[in-house]
């Protein structure tokens, strides 16, 4: 997966030691390299009034030095791959801070533990959901448990959307996708969900025979787009 200059891992997890050693992998294979980050959120008011111990800036920096120890621990790990390796401390809103430190020091993919996937349907936890949207680079979110490589990728696109930027996203998509499977020698499976807009509603008015027709021509423009994306070097992937 030759794609990648700066890592970024967000380390602040129950189980983060999956999120580093998978990047860790990559940032060997990409000649990349590699930062460990945590995040300490703001000390509650209510707490920062009935401590005497310090003030609440004193004490976050005390919390924030000692994540920062527990990162050179994990850091020390790996020490041993030559793959060059920063940590980083900050203090605020994790999802927030972690879209600042991708912005400011230009990582271009953030790599994470999903902690929040469960039996139950949960499948991210808060960090990660906040994450998703506002992150300005790719972000993988890794299930704890699962520590080998991959059987099925899955990428999912939108080609309904015919402005510049979700073309350039799609291709983009694919082929962090491809490259994946490529790696761990997986199977790619493409999925692109449509609708017809205001179907049910065209079907009263215009009749079945007329909206079928649309529809028709419609699952046709979507094949054609899904085709011309599909080109090499996916097609010997899909």
């Amino acid at each position: 997966m030759q794609n990648f200059k700066h890592i970024l891992v967000y380390a602040g997890t129950e189980q983060p030691e999956t999120a580093v050693s998978r990047a860790t992998t990559l940032a060997l294979e990409n000649k990349a390299r590699l930062t460990l980050m945590d995040v300490v959120k703001p000390l509650p008011r209510a707490l920062g009034m009935m401590t005497d111990v310090a003030k609440p800036d004193e004490l976050e920096k005390l919390v924030a030095a000692d994540r920062r120890r527990k990162l050179l621990y994990i850091a020390a790990e790996f020490s041993d791959t030559a793959v060059p390796l920063d940590v980083v401390v900050a203090i605020g809103d994790p999802a927030t801070e972690i879209t600042r430190q991708v912005v400011n020091d230009d990582h271009d993919l953030v790599v994470k533990t999903a902690d929040g996937f469960s039996a139950a349907g949960r499948l991210f936890g808060s960090v990660a959901k906040s994450l998703l949207r506002p992150c300005p680079c790719p972000v993988w979110l890794l299930k704890p448990e699962i520590h080998g490589e991959f059987d099925q990728v899955l990428a999912a696109i939108d080609v309904e959307s015919e402005d510049k930027t979700h073309t350039v996203l799609n291709r983009q998509i694919l082929e962090l996708a491809y490259s994946i499977a490529q790696r761990d020698n997986a199977q790619l499976h493409v999925v692109a969900a449509w609708q017809l807009w205001m179907e049910d509603s065209m079907r009263r008015h215009a009749g079945d025979d007329a909206v079928d027709s649309i529809r028709k021509d419609h699952e046709a423009k979507v094949h054609k787009t899904l085709d011309e994306l599909l080109q090499a070097p996916f097609a010997d992937a899909h």
